[in-house]
C-alpha cells in the first residue's frame, strides 16, 4: 500500500495522504531497465513512489515511481494544510508527462531515465 507521509516538524505531527493513489503506484506492464538490461528478468522490480524532491523554493513536491514512466508534482501549500483531504490534494497533482525532455526542464536534480 503506497502513500505519502507529510510531517510537520513545528508540531511534531505526521499524517498519511494519497493512500493508494494511482500517481504513487506502479504502472502495469512497465519493466525497470538499467544500463540497457531489465532489472531482475522474470521477477520484475515493483516499486511505487520512490524518487522524491522539493523545488528550490520548497513550493512544489516532485516525484516519480520506480516502476513507471511519469513524473508528478503537487504544490506543497495543499500538503501544509492540515485539513486538506486526499481528494483536495489529488485534484492538484500535475502529471508532468513521461521521462526525457520534461525531466531536463525541472529546476532541480531529478532521477530520470533516458
Amino acid at each position: 500500500r503506497v502513500g505519502l507521509i507529510v510531517v510537520d516538524f513545528a508540531t511534531g505531527t505526521a499524517r498519511r495522504v494519497l493512500n493508494s493513489h494511482p500517481a504513487l503506484q506502479i504502472e502495469p506492464g512497465v519493466n525497470v531497465i538499467s544500463h540497457g538490461a531489465e532489472v531482475w528478468p522474470g521477477k520484475p522490480l515493483l516499486i511505487g513512489i520512490n524518487g522524491i524532491a522539493l523545488s528550490p523554493d520548497a513550493e512544489t513536491l516532485y516525484w516519480t515511481v520506480t516502476t513507471g514512466t511519469h513524473a508528478y508534482a503537487v504544490p506543497t501549500a495543499v500538503l501544509k494544510q492540515h485539513d486538506s483531504t486526499d481528494a483536495q490534494i489529488a485534484a492538484q497533482i500535475q502529471n508532468l508527462g513521461t521521462f526525457g525532455d520534461r525531466c531536463k526542464r525541472l529546476p532541480l536534480y531529478y532521477r530520470c531515465h533516458p
